[in-house]
């Protein structure tokens, strides 16, 4: 995010931004505030394993980074976050339970991704009780498709259910799977053109043997991608 590109960043620019962003890693690891949220048992920690994580693999600090989403992410996040049917339930205590439970599964998601990096798999991950970010994911699929009454939160109507949409997209690409896919169409307001399209870019194969060839092939692409990215 901080990182300038080969074209537009000269060395003092890229200076300063390293300089900045490794205070910023400092601040989250060593102060009050920092040390609160990554005591925090909601989004707020979610979320601060991703910038700790995003900050030490941009300065290359992999101990951190693996420290960070090993014990952070598995035993403190997902064992304590998501209740063996899936639910979420400190987020589920929000007045807008619907956006929450969304906004937490995004930062799970995001550390994920990251600790893809590290040859780490937080997408399979589950406790002896069935808790991982798949089953979260599978239990949020019925409310956003419609197929679930809803009575988890009020702040569920159409505008709200296709806020969930990329998370469908990249779960089909993750996980290999077209149900997450097929349930694009019953969302609301998909378009073609909407960013989540460039930068998951819609599966076309329908056989299985090459719907996993190709989303592997997207995978790596986006992978390598980022790498060559932190190596600037």
């Amino acid at each position: 995010m901080l990182q300038p590109s080969r074209k537009a960043g000269s060395k003092a620019i890229k200076g300063h931004c390293k300089t900045g962003s490794n205070a910023y890693l400092i601040w989250l690891l060593e102060s009050p505030e920092g040390r609160a949220e990554a005591k925090a048992q909601n989004n707020h920690g979610s979320w601060y394993d991703v910038q700790v994580a995003s900050y030490a693999l941009l300065h290359r600090s992999k101990r951190a980074c693996q420290e960070s989403l090993n014990a952070s992410s598995r035993r403190e996040r997902i064992t304590k976050q998501i209740a063996p049917d899936g639910r979420q339930p400190r987020e589920l205590e929000r007045s807008q339970a619907w956006n929450y439970s969304l906004f937490n599964l995004e930062a799970l998601f995001d550390a994920a991704s990251i600790a893809d990096k590290l040859g780490m798999d937080l997408w399979n991950y589950e406790t002896q009780d069935k808790r991982g970010i798949r089953k979260a994911l599978d239990w949020l699929l019925p409310f956003a498709t419609g197929a679930t009454e809803v009575e988890l939160s009020t702040d569920l109507r159409l505008g709200s259910r296709k806020n969930s949409r990329h998370f469908w997209r990249r779960a089909a690409l993750q996980y290999r799977e077209m149900s997450y896919e097929n349930a694009l169409s019953k969302l609301p307001g998909v378009i073609a053109d909407q960013r989540f399209n460039l930068l998951y870019p819609k599966p076309v194969a329908t056989d299985p043997i090459i719907f996993e060839i190709v989303t592997h092939a997207l995978l790596l692409r986006r992978r390598n991608r980022h790498v060559s990215q932190v190596k600037m």
